[in-house]
């Protein structure tokens, strides 16, 4: 049975029912999204989760696989444009950071890719640094930047001066802060000595899972409120009822990466699951699907994409 065959096959016996119940299980082995000729890292879902967009080997390029079938199209083969895209939440646009070098010199432009015709609008200008992640608001109207020192938005409607105008929360430095729309501020969310590395919001936006140095995994509500320590992990991804989160584990000798595994948890204090157990294999950068049926992941140094299936009971 080929890859493409076995996907088919998990989504024809899968029961959309079983996303009600409260346990979170893989079924099965992860089965090949790309092949092992193909180099994709950091995959992320569409909204819609019918596609998976990824980057190339050291970020280079940004493709979109289709799922199931693992056929991609490449929006795009700049430097570096792989880190810290987004998508929109209509699943129509991604937002990503161009990075060009003329005469020397580096420039780089935000960039707005339709997934669609793969047309390609500019959002912002040329400058020598664009210090953030791109990340949408909630009406797609607008892009900020996350992981900045200083707030910056962009309105995608080049004829449209008007500034993003909701609160949110986004990584301003080293630390996670409350944006008040209406005053133009921001308040720290919660008081922390530790540098953050990776947060997620819940879909319900209630709940925030953030990694700080040293592998720290912690959830903290979106008022700030109630911070507690989830144990050791990076990079969490939230199933989409706000229950559970995957996230993963790694182990270096300074210079090399050593291991790597990827653990499912409840948030209201089960003992973490190991989805992965494979020493072989350096799984990376899990993200639950939309619909709480799949994890996707990548293999580091192969740059295989694999798709975990899981079961709720």
């Amino acid at each position: 049975m080929s890859q493409r065959t076995q996907i088919l096959f998990a989504i024809l016996i899968l029961s959309v029912g079983l996303l009600m119940g409260e346990e979170a299980r893989p079924t099965g082995d992860p089965i090949p999204l790309s092949t092992p000729d193909e180099f994709f890292i950091a995959p992320q879902w569409s909204p819609d989760g019918s596609q998976v967009a990824a980057s190339g080997q050291s970020y280079a390029g940004l493709y979109v696989l289709e799922f199931p079938t693992g056929n991609f199209t490449q929006l795009s083969n700049a430097n570096s444009v792989g880190y810290g895209f987004s998508w929109s939440h209509d699943g129509q646009h991604i937002a990503a950071r161009i990075t060009r070098f003329e005469n020397m010199f580096k420039t780089q432009t935000l960039v707005s890719f339709n997934t669609i015709d793969e047309s390609i609008t500019t959002i912002s200008d040329a400058r020598s640094r664009i210090g953030g992640v791109p990340r949408w608001s909630s009406d797609d109207a607008h892009i900020y930047l996350s992981k900045t020192d200083s707030f910056e938005s962009f309105s995608i409607d080049q004829n449209d001066n008007s500034s993003l105008s909701e609160s949110l929360i986004y990584q301003k430095s080293d630390q996670l802060v409350s944006r008040n729309a209406l005053r133009s501020s921001d308040s720290p969310l919660f008081s922390t000595v530790d540098r953050i590395t990776s947060y997620a919001v819940s879909p319900d936006g209630l709940k925030i899972a953030y990694s700080t140095s040293g592998q720290k995994l912690w959830l903290v509500n979106s008022d700030g409120s109630d911070k507690r320590a989830l144990g050791s992990g990076i990079e969490p991804s939230w199933s989409p009822e706000s229950e559970w989160i995957v996230y993963m584990l790694t182990a270096d000798d300074g210079h090399d990466m050593l291991g790597s595994e990827l653990y499912i948890l409840k948030v209201d204090g089960n003992t973490p699951i190991n989805i992965s157990e494979t020493p072989d294999l350096l799984e990376m950068h899990p993200q639950w699907s939309p619909d709480g049926s799949w994890i996707v992941f990548d293999t580091s140094g192969d740059g295989q994409l694999f798709v975990q299936q899981m079961e709720w009971r």
